[in-house]
């Protein structure tokens, strides 16, 4: 099983945002390559050896 990607997203009320000067205000993170977990150990998986770094990304859009 594979964890590739998470992806989180956000979007404030518009009654939130009524006296700041925005029309729209939202945010949201994601992530890529999480986990993977091998519960066979004889199905051996070629992709599940191979060494991908965790990213991490972060949004934010506005709209005034």
């Amino acid at each position: 099983i594979r964890l590739n990607q998470l992806t989180l997203n956000y979007t404030f009320p518009e009654k939130l945002l009524v006296n700041t000067g925005l029309q729209a205000l939202s945010f949201g993170i994601q992530a890529d390559n999480l986990a993977v977990w091998n519960f066979n150990q004889f199905d051996i998986d070629p992709e599940a050896f191979i060494e991908r770094p965790l990213t991490l990304s972060l949004r934010i859009s506005t709209s005034f």
